[in-house]
């Protein structure tokens, strides 16, 4: 069997699992159950349930991606598309948090693993957000300006405000993070950032 079709399979399984157990109870051992490999043969393919999760994640964002993409297609201005946009990149996180049973501290403890991976993520998400505001400046929605760097400062402000909400729920232990403060947070600056472009 040829390595990328293993590999596709043990996402998959993966998926399966961290969905059914939560991060904290899956093991390697039940991935490599559903695809027939014992714990040193799945080694071979991922070092630890960290960089495992890291790919899942990074394989369902791309997923998501793509679906967004047509959904925001829909809105008919540019600033309602990155507005959308925005709101539901915090409506999958949540998702994810809530799919994969991941408690706030264990959110934390993946993170910095994660970093490579969200960083990647990132990247696309920016440029995504830089080609719709090319597309709102060549409608004449938007002055002249430097979509890459607008772009960059949205998603940066937007995961800030996201990081800090989710460490301070972890901290003061209250539970799951408050995702409609953190969504009007990012859609109040976006809105700021965008009214300074505006024709």
């Amino acid at each position: 069997m040829a390595k990328a079709h293993r590999k596709e399979m043990i996402l998959r399984a993966a998926t399966d699992c961290f969905a059914k157990y939560g991060y904290g109870k899956t093991t390697l051992d039940n991935v490599g159950a559903l695809v027939g490999l014992n714990k040193a043969s799945l080694y071979y393919y991922y070092k630890s349930k960290e960089s495992l999760f890291c790919d899942v994640i990074f394989r369902e964002t791309e997923i998501f991606l793509d679906e967004l993409h047509s959904k925001i297609s829909q809105a008919s201005t540019t600033e309602e598309k990155i507005l959308k946009y925005l709101d539901e990149r915090i409506n999958y996180y949540k998702k994810v948090v809530n799919l994969h049973n991941l408690a706030l501290d264990t959110v934390r403890k993946v993170e910095p693993v994660f970093f490579d991976v969200y960083d990647k993520v990132l990247v696309k998400e920016a440029e995504y957000l830089e080609g719709l505001i090319e597309s709102g400046i060549r409608e004449k929605e938007f002055k002249q300006a430097d979509a890459k760097v607008i772009a960059q400062s949205i998603i940066e402000v937007s995961a800030g405000v996201r990081y800090r909400q989710v460490h301070i729920s972890s901290v003061k232990m209250a539970g799951e993070a408050d995702f409609l403060s953190i969504m009007k947070k990012i859609r109040v600056v976006a809105e700021l950032i965008l009214d300074g472009i505006k024709k």
